[in-house]
This record gives C-alpha cells, sequence and structure tokens, in this order.
C-alpha cells in the first residue's frame, strides 16, 4: 500500500514537471507585467539551477521551455523556471536584465497563465525596518541640483533569519518644480551585496519608466536576508527647474509608497515608518542663492 502511494506521487510529481513552460522574459513573477516586482522573486530564488531554455532571448515575447523546474517559490509557488529570464538554467543577477529591457511591458499568453503576485504569509515576529528620505543641505544650499539620500533603519543587533531579502517602492515628488527628465537615482552598490533595479519616467536600466514625478527603486540580496541593520539603499539626484519669477516660498515633497518587503522565504515583513525630509524652495527677486532652501524632518 505505501509503495502504491509514493508511486502515486511520484507520477503527480513527474506529470508537473512534465508540463512545458510559456514565459515572458522579465516577468519573474508570472503576474502579467514585468516591473519592479519581479526582482524580489529573482533574489528569493538566487543560485538555484534547473532546465535550459531553448533559444532563449531576452525579448518580449512568448518563450518555450519543455518542462516545467523542479522547485518553486516557497509562498506564492510560482515555478523557478520564470525566474530564469535568460534561460540559462540559473538564476542569477544576469536574469535582472530583462526587467529593465522589457520594464511595463504587459502579457496575457504565459502558461500556466498569469495571476496576482499574493504573498499571504507575513514574517510578524520580524523588525519593522524605517525608511528614511534625508535632504543633503550642503549641495542644496550651494547648487540648482540637491540630493535626496534613501536609508533603511533597523534596531540593533537583529539577526539575520529575521532581517529581510529585499525591497522596492515608489518615490513619488513634485514634478512641478524640478527638471524631471533629469532626476536620476544612484544605488549604493558599493557593498555589493544587493541587486538593484530603477526606474524613472524616460529611463527604465539596471543598477528601469514611470510616469512624470515617480521614481521606482528596488533592491534585493542574492538568495539571503542582508537587510537587518540601518543603511544607505541609494541617492537620489534633483535639478530645480528655474525659480527666478517665482515671488513665494513652495513646498517640495516627496513621498513613498508601495513597498512591498520580503525576506528569503518569500514572506512579507511588515514595514514601519515612512520619515520624510521635506525642502522649501525659495527664490524671491534679489534674494541670496544660497537662501533659497532649508527643510524639516516630519513622519507620515
Amino acid at each position: 500500500m505505501c509503495r502504491f502511494i509514493f508511486l502515486l506521487l511520484f507520477m503527480r510529481c513527474l506529470h508537473f514537471t512534465a508540463q512545458p513552460i510559456v514565459l515572458f522574459p522579465g516577468d519573474a513573477n508570472n503576474d502579467g507585467v514585468a516591473n519592479q516586482y519581479d526582482l524580489l522573486p529573482i533574489g528569493v530564488a538566487y543560485g538555484q539551477e534547473g532546465f535550459q531554455r531553448p533559444g532563449a532571448t531576452l525579448d518580449w515575447l512568448p518563450q518555450f521551455l519543455p518542462q516545467q523546474w523542479l522547485q518553486a517559490l516557497p509562498v506564492s509557488g510560482v515555478n523557478l523556471g520564470f525566474c530564469d529570464s535568460d534561460g540559462n538554467g540559473l538564476i542569477d543577477s544576469f536574469d535582472i536584465d530583462a526587467i529593465a529591457l522589457n520594464f511595463d511591458s504587459t502579457q496575457t499568453g504565459a502558461q500556466p497563465p498569469p495571476m496576482p503576485y499574493l504573498l499571504p504569509d507575513t514574517c510578524f515576529s520580524c523588525p519593522k525596518p524605517i525608511l528614511r528620505i534625508d535632504f543633503d543641505r550642503d549641495t542644496a544650499m550651494v547648487s540648482d541640483t540637491f540630493y535626496a539620500l534613501l536609508s533603511i533603519f533597523y534596531p540593533p543587533n537583529v539577526p539575520p533569519p529575521a532581517g529581510a531579502l529585499g525591497i522596492a517602492f515608489n518615490l513619488n515628488y513634485d514634478p512641478e518644480n524640478v527638471k524631471d527628465s533629469l532626476t536620476k537615482v544612484f544605488p549604493d552598490t558599493i557593498p555589493g551585496d544587493l541587486m538593484f533595479v530603477t526606474a524613472t519616467n524616460t529611463l527604465a536600466k539596471v543598477v528601469a519608466g514611470s510616469s512624470f514625478g515617480q521614481h521606482r527603486l528596488w533592491g534585493s540580496g542574492q538568495g539571503m536576508n542582508v537587510l537587518f541593520f540601518s543603511r544607505p539603499l541609494g541617492v537620489m539626484e534633483l535639478v530645480v527647474e528655474d525659480l527666478i519669477q517665482r515671488s513665494t516660498a513652495v513646498d517640495f515633497w516627496m513621498d513613498a509608497s508601495d513597498f512591498p518587503i520580503v525576506n528569503q522565504l518569500e514572506q512579507v515583513v511588515c514595514p514601519g515608518q515612512v520619515l520624510v525630509d521635506t525642502i522649501v524652495l525659495l527664490d524671491p527677486v534679489g534674494m541670496s542663492h544660497k537662501n533659497r532652501m532649508f527643510g524639516e524632518m516630519k513622519s507620515r
């Protein structure tokens, strides 16, 4: 009887893995769109190996994989064949290139069919990290180009298993008082333990756009929790529009939204506060340029 049950389970597993996959490179979670959330599954699955995809390309075209990988993401259940964007049989940092290349592209032709990327498992015991946005006062005082510092803060002595693997969020800001086409984000790649993709309204790239007044940033560890201590995530560069004709103070606003945080088990980590710095833009006629900006910290 036990042998029969084992054989039945084995045949079901064999049937499952023998099923083909049709995927679109960059849609790593198979939710129908290549966007900021696709970096997180690649981070969770990093280093896993499986079947290579014959004739693989990064083009946003249906790509046929003769059989599913033996592994799936632990919570969403998405087969890891979708995470192997370049089709070489290994999930690594090269697979995020397809996210930037195909950013915001949509599809309905995947097999299994695309489904919303849902993560019902939450790590309630994990500390809640704080996201901070601080403006660099020195650059704001001497130049029309100023910088917002993006950081994540944890309480001291958090063990790595209680931390997080990756984070994604939208940066929403006032598009009227900056030259939006010149807005850039420089991720903190120096430690080398995070993979990044960024998106503006004009450009999608690895290291992906968005509507005006919005920038998307997301970073992920490589198969392990690397967010468990306070650290910078990147720097945002903003160029102020010509304010010579403006005679009143203008609040430049910025906020962060829609940021899932996940750990290496693909569980959701609850975010804490979002602490947002503010800057007031001043340029009455004849006012000294060094007095045109100042700011204060507020909590959302």
